[in-house]
């Protein structure tokens, strides 16, 4: 005797290509992937925006694990900024997930400990419109 199971039917999955926008619920502002991956929040949409209108392309790296990333202990880099002499990680914090000031300094050190440059954190409070994502960025980063 065989026992015959039947496949569930899956939603299939959005077919989201890198020119895709949508919508969050809530909110009317338009975003899309961020290399392929979709954004943990639209504050990581406007800095996203705002490093490829300062000439960062081609040296941006996403979502980045950083001592066993989402294991206790370990953390994701938001964005890691391949510049020169070293690497520059990039934390976008809100206030809802990030409030903790311990967590920041271990951040820091952590990157320390990996050889890349003090980290660049870009607060959600600081860049509640595009326009102030475009100018944090290009104060605290500059061109690539």
């Amino acid at each position: 005797m065989s026992l015959k199971f039947k496949p569930h039917k899956r939603a299939k999955l959005p077919d989201l290509t890198r020119n895709d926008l949508f919508v969050e619920q809530g909110n009317d502002e338009q975003i899309g992937l961020i290399l392929g991956h979709k954004p943990g929040s639209k504050e990581e949409w406007r800095v996203y925006q705002a490093l490829l209108a300062n000439n960062w392309e081609g040296k941006i790296l996403y979502q980045q694990p950083l001592q066993g990333g989402r294991v206790r202990g370990g953390f994701i880099v938001d964005f890691i900024l391949r510049g020169v002499p070293r690497p520059t990680p990039l934390f976008v914090n809100g206030d809802y997930f990030h409030q903790d000031t311990e967590e920041v300094i271990l951040q820091i050190m952590a990157t320390r400990n990996r050889g890349l440059l003090d980290p660049v954190i870009i607060w959600d409070y600081e860049i509640p419109t595009q326009e102030e994502a475009d100018n944090v960025v290009s104060q605290r980063i500059g061109n690539g």
